[in-house]
């Protein structure tokens, strides 16, 4: 049997963009991979978990070491600063 960190860089490798997995048993094994390949990181729900509107039953496991991050992260905070810019400003109106 192939060892799941071996098999999570096998399947890895060939992501164009994003990749779906049926299940993947070894969730340390396959962080790994995903840092290792420099990728983004992952988006994970339970094995019985299900999808639906308004309902969040998924968590996502970001890899630090992914190259955009910073640039994402001051995206965000651009973001929240012209919320707060903007609900500051309808309150002097």
């Amino acid at each position: 049997m192939e060892p799941a960190a071996d098999a999570a860089r096998r399947d890895l490798g060939r992501a164009a963009c994003a990749w779906l997995a049926d299940v993947f048993d070894d969730g340390h094994a396959l962080f790994e991979a995903v840092v290792e390949y420099g990728l983004e990181g992952i988006v994970a729900k339970r094995r019985n978990g299900t999808y639906g509107p308004g309902f969040r039953g998924w968590t996502k496991i970001k890899n630090a070491a992914y190259w955009r991050r910073d640039m994402e992260i001051a995206s965000m905070r651009r973001s929240r600063e012209r919320g707060r810019s903007k609900s500051v400003n309808a309150a002097r109106v």
